[in-house]
């Protein structure tokens, strides 16, 4: 077996005369890396950190930031930003839903650095402000749980 396989990378050797040889990681690297990234989500709730980078989270996932963007933008079909706003909107609508509060103040609580940030993340990926998903869960329940 060469280095580059050993490392879980393959190199396309049949690249065109004059490109660079393109380098994919192993699937089954891949699938690893995707497995630990849906842990580190879902069960420790990384996203919920402000401060959270690729660099920072290739390092919690023991790879390096190349191998974790484009695992994510492969299997999660988002750049890393991407799915933290995803990962942070859920969290969000999560908040609003069942745990009351006041919306303007629950960007804090979902990782989000700003509110002006929470809000262009929220209704890029829901269609609605936080203020509009409110009304409407308050709509259809016709009353709003605290």
């Amino acid at each position: 077996m060469d280095n580059e396989r050993d490392f879980g990378i393959n190199t396309n050797t049949k690249a065109k005369a004059g490109s660079v040889s393109t380098r994919v990681i192993h699937p089954v690297l891949m699938e690893n890396i995707e497995r630990r990234v849906v842990a580190l989500m879902e069960d420790k709730k990384v996203y919920l950190d402000p401060d959270m980078s690729l660099q920072k989270l290739s390092s919690l996932t023991s790879t390096n930031a190349t191998y974790l963007s484009n695992t994510v933008n492969d299997c999660f079909g988002c750049n890393f930003r991407t799915l933290l706003g995803r990962y942070r909107v859920e969290y969000a609508k999560f908040q609003i839903s069942n745990e009351g509060g006041l919306v303007k103040d629950i960007y804090k609580k979902c990782g989000f650095v700003s509110r002006s940030a929470f809000y262009r993340s929220f209704k890029h990926i829901t269609g609605l402000t936080p203020l509009q998903f409110l009304k409407q869960i308050i709509s259809d329940n016709g009353h709003y749980r605290k």
